[in-house]
């Protein structure tokens, strides 16, 4: 764990949530408390996976096609 400083403490007092710059990356990051990281966390964690989400929309969609059939029957070839 790092220690920040009585500087970095002033420094991010000042913006909320503060960012941080890595000086060997140029990358830059958000600095977050524990308490609100954990619960991002456990929100993200309990949405669903991307493909979980493609098909559903995509059975939906399959749904009120009224093509769709003639499509699976054809070899995806339309008549």
């Amino acid at each position: 764990m790092i220690e920040l400083t009585e500087e970095q403490q002033r420094a991010i007092s000042e913006e909320d949530p503060p960012r941080v710059l890595d000086p060997a990356t140029r990358a830059t990051y958000f600095l977050v408390r524990c308490d609100l990281y954990e619960r991002l966390r456990a929100v993200f964690d309990d949405l669903p996976d991307a493909s979980v989400l493609i098909n559903e929309l995509m059975a939906e969609d399959d749904a009120h096609d009224p093509y769709l059939d003639m499509y699976q029957n054809s070899g995806g070839q339309r008549a």
